[in-house]
């Protein structure tokens, strides 16, 4: 997963094969994500974490947890509050137990997202060229992986012509400054 490898074009490879195998799925649930956007402004997306699958705390997982027990954001209510004021068209979500075809429909239909570092920010590969994204990136992530870490998304970003910007976070489950988090939007989309 070395950023220094990527590849555009063994990206747009990769994408156009999924996209083609789970082209009904992806429609369908572009369908009913389209369902929770208001009209008018940016699309934004809010990415939230949930419980992990109990996979993640069983003997046949490596790694154990994910989703809130891994990272969360202790003001949650209070940002999604404060985003949804300033721009109605929020569509709040998680994505444990989410399909990968809901994941692209998704982050297809973000003209701004907003999400906590972690591999579900992998699925930028989905993003419309132009999309920004805002990575909230807590700052006590192990110290060895912190390079890697701060560079990956925004490589990846890169690769797939969007717009990334980091905000650092205090703790991996303490709050976000909301009044940052709506300067940034607001100089995204005034």
């Amino acid at each position: 997963d070395s950023p220094a490898m990527y590849s555009t074009a063994d990206f747009d490879c990769a994408l156009t094969i999924i996209r083609k195998r789970l082209d009904q799925e992806i429609t369908q649930a572009s369908q009913e994500i389209a369902l929770n956007y208001q009209w008018g402004g940016p699309r934004v997306v809010l990415i939230n974490r949930d419980k992990p699958h109990e996979f993640y705390r069983s003997a046949d997982c490596e790694l154990k947890g994910s989703g809130i027990h891994r990272r969360s954001i202790e003001n949650f209510a209070e940002l999604q509050s404060a985003i949804s004021v300033l721009y109605p068209n929020t569509l709040t979500t998680t994505l444990e137990d989410k399909s990968l075809a809901f994941q692209v429909a998704l982050f297809g239909s973000a003209d701004i997202l907003i999400a906590q570092h972690g591999a579900a920010l992998a699925n930028l590969v989905w993003c419309t060229p132009g999309t920004n994204i805002i990575e909230l990136f807590p700052e006590n992530i192990r110290q060895h992986n912190i390079k890697l870490a701060k560079s990956l998304f925004n490589q990846l970003a890169s690769c797939v012509s969007i717009k990334h910007q980091m905000m650092l976070q205090e703790d991996k489950h303490g709050p976000v400054d909301v009044m940052a988090v709506l300067e940034a939007l607001l100089s995204i989309h005034p």
